[in-house]
């Protein structure tokens, strides 16, 4: 098989590209990550661990002796750990013949320490097949504890152990009373009570290669001088009896390159919920041993191919290594194990007719059907699968991860126009996490979450073309003459004469892109007028924001306008309740909701010269804004401004031309204040990162407008132009020109 067929089979290219995506290019997968290899010798002079982080570490236990790597016998432990950190492309071999051999570990960033063990220990007894039986794991049990006790107290802090032997004998033969007396130690020091679910050291097992072993009639699991392994072998498959091991133990079963199980491999069999499948045949490795001469050359060093469980574990302890990298180790040791079980790729026993499906091979309780497989267990380890979100994304808006949670989808930062480009500028280039159904972070964009309010379209530049804010004119014997806005009813009281404007005319004599742009009175309002002083408005309006996921935004308010008889000045003030929104701008899903209350102020000056109407308005307000139930947490008191400078003229021809300039509403001062998830902790608590958003956009729009009307054919001809700068407040956007015609019919 090639050289990377088992990287291929397990989809590792896919967690690579992952990696290398948000971190660059030259970063190793695995980095950060200590593996203990609990195996015979390594050699530390083979050039694939140049450049790599290796350690031999020699127990000082009195049962531990053996090197393994003096060139006398080929050294497992070397092939082992090349598995897993035999590094890319490497060039430091002796002979160029060997560059067509070269290959790389799965996780060659990860730090790997060899503790060295006798031969002995890694391989299987001589032929025939004879189980351990349950004294002899009694002798072995304070060895076996006393060697993981000190793998496990190594002061730099063991991740993941990877250990590929084992002892004969499969699990399903021994009961649990007799495993316990037996392995009491080992299984206490396995067990790592004293600490939490999330900290405790991972176990990965090889489930050992006993399948097709000879044996003698009457041995368990022997048929026709053959041994069927229908289950890992006895250390391997403990979980099954054992239930404090389990969440930080796994068996590995091997597979060939057609992704069917190895013939020699043991099965995953009852130990099929705590046993994963890898690639285990014909695996290429680093070689370290005699040569194939005759006499045999000792420590000759170059390229094999392996076969055996052996090899599929340092691959699943690779993989779990690769994603406590990838997840910058936020996830709990026993949810990478997890999630790297329930992302296999997993074909379940079929149920045959009339049968259910064994215990051991359900999860959900509904025998009619299997979630596990007898021979892969959880199925062959897939890790573009484990670094993908499973279910759907979510914003976690409580402490912790499983806590209260808003789908990522439907959660958005609206902002308004007065806001610009604001929120999404602020927000662009950083890091917000979100979570997928098993609790992982997933790190996006935020300004992903952040959009500006639509920019006025055609439709509403034609509508104000045809009912322009301000005083309206009506056609009198084909000249334009100042009228009042349609909708109103006029009605005398006390000394004087209330008018009164319902919809649309209602506030009608605001300026264009003013406060009053917040509430269009499209849906309801009323303002009582009297006399040529003063007008007094009450309103109740709403507006669509977009798509069938934003609902109406609903405002309410009252405004007091004056000005005198004759004099040139005027003023207003008024306040603003939006429901929904502050200066139209709406959270949604994860950012909460938002409400405000705006009070403002303005002043207008009108004058005639040479035939041209003139007139200027100014406003100022203050907003305060209310937020809850999501990550914007409140704001600062807003400031707010818009302008407005418009001449008009009657032409000789009876037409009417009007120019203006705007600023429309603008955010000139003020913060919003967010608490972004930033990822989390191994217990499942939210990280956050507190942000304050600045709501100036980068820009200023101003709209240069012109319009001409006259009398025509029954009606009214209308033109207008309208040129924007910086449109949507948004510093170097490009211009926009729109050129509008309209023709009206008074019925």
């Amino acid at each position: 098989p090639p050289a990377h067929y088992s990287l291929r089979k397990v989809r590792a290219a896919w967690a690579y590209g992952r990696i290398q995506e948000r971190e660059g290019a030259f970063v190793a997968p695995g980095t950060g990550v200590t593996i203990a290899v609990i195996d015979t010798g390594l050699d530390l002079s083979h050039w694939e661990f140049a450049g790599a982080q290796v350690a031999r570490i020699t127990l000082d236990l009195d049962c531990c002796g053996g090197t393994g790597d003096d060139g006398s016998e080929s050294s497992h432990g070397t092939a082992v750990a090349s598995v897993i950190v035999a590094q890319r492309d490497n060039t430091r071999r002796p002979e160029p013949r060997l560059a067509a051999l070269d290959f790389h570990g799965a996780a060659w960033g990860a730090s790997v320490k060899l503790f060295p063990i006798p031969l002995g220990r890694s391989r299987p007894d001589d032929p025939p097949y004879a189980p351990i039986t349950i004294d002899q794991l009694r002798e072995r049990d304070r060895e076996d504890a006393d060697r993981l006790r000190a793998v496990l107290a190594d002061l730099a802090g063991i991740d993941i152990v990877n250990m590929s032997f084992g002892y004969r004998g499969l699990i399903e033969n021994y009961a649990e009373a007799d495993l316990r007396g037996a392995l009491a130690e080992f299984i206490r020091v396995a067990a790592q009570g004293g600490k939490e679910a999330g900290e405790r050291t991972l176990l990965v097992r090889s489930a050992s290669n006993h399948n097709g072993d000879n044996c003698n009639a009457g041995t368990d699991n022997c048929v026709m001088d053959r041994i069927v392994a229908s289950s890992p072998s006895v250390i391997a498959g403990l979980p099954v009896h054992i239930e404090e091991l389990r969440g930080h133990w796994v068996a590995v079963v091997a597979t060939r390159e057609d992704g069917e199980l190895a013939d020699f491999s043991n099965r995953c069999g009852v130990a099929a919920e705590w046993c994963i499948a890898a690639p285990g045949y014909a695996i290429r490795t680093a070689y370290f041993g005699p040569t194939g001469n005759d006499p045999p050359t000792p420590g000759a060093r170059g390229y094999t191919h392996g076969s055996g469980t052996s090899y599929a574990a340092p691959l699943v302890t690779s993989g779990l290594a690769v994603l406590k990298h990838y997840f910058r180790d936020q996830l709990g040791h026993d949810e990478l194990l997890d999630r790297l079980l329930v992302t296999a790729d997993v074909t379940p026993d079929p149920v045959p007719p009339g049968r259910q499906c064994p215990a051991h091979l359900d999860l959900d309780g509904d025998l009619s059907d299997c979630e596990l497989s007898s021979t892969h267990g959880r199925g062959t380890m897939d890790l573009d699968a484990a670094t993908r979100p499973q279910g759907e994304v979510s914003v976690a808006l409580g402490e912790r991860v499983d806590g209260a949670r808003v789908a990522a989808s439907a959660s958005a930062l609206r902002g308004g126009a007065a806001f610009g480009d604001a929120f999404a500028m602020a927000l662009r280039g950083r890091e917000m996490a979100v979570f997928d159904q098993l609790g992982a972070p997933f790190w996006v964009d935020a300004g992903g979450f952040a959009s500006a309010a639509a920019r006025p379209g055609l439709e509403e530049r034609l509508d104000r073309l045809l009912a322009p804010a301000g005083e309206d004119y009506a056609w009198r014997d084909g000249v334009a003459r100042v009228w009042p806005g349609g909708g109103a009813v006029e009605m005398p009281f006390a000394s004087t004469r209330l008018r009164v404007e319902l919809g649309r005319g209602a506030g009608g004599s605001w300026p264009e892109g003013g406060h009053m742009s917040l509430v269009p009175l499209s849906s309801g309002g009323v303002a009582v007028s009297g006399g040529e002083r003063w007008q007094a408005s009450a309103f109740f309006a709403s507006r669509r924001l977009g798509g069938e996921e934003f609902e109406a935004l609903r405002s309410a308010g009252a405004s007091l306008a004056w000005r005198p008889p004759e004099g040139p000045l005027g003023a207003r003030l008024g306040l603003i309740r939006e429901f929904e929104g502050a200066l139209a701008s709406r959270a949604h899903g994860g950012f909460g909701s938002l409400s405000s209350d705006t009070a403002f102020v303005g002043a207008d000056v009108r004058a005639g010269l040479e035939g041209w109407r003139l007139s200027a308005a100014a406003e100022l307000g203050m907003v305060d804004v209310r937020a809850g139930g999501g990550l914007v947490r409140g704001a600062s008191r807003l400031a707010t401004s818009a302008f407005h400078v418009s001449g008009e003229r009657l032409l000789t021809d009876g037409g009417l031309l009007r120019l203006s300039l705007s600023r429309p509403l603008r955010a000139e001062k003020g913060r919003l204040a967010l608490s972004i998830p930033a990822g989390r902790d191994r217990r499942g608590v939210v990280l956050r990162d507190a942000v304050s958003v600045p709501v100036r956009p980068s820009g200023q729009q101003l709209d240069l407008s012109a319009s001409w009307r006259r009398q025509a054919a029954g009606g009214e001809l209308r033109l207008g132009s309208v040129l924007s700068l910086q449109p949507g407040h948004v510093a170097g956007r490009s211009p926009e020109l729109s050129l509008l015609a309209a023709w009206r019919l008074a019925f």
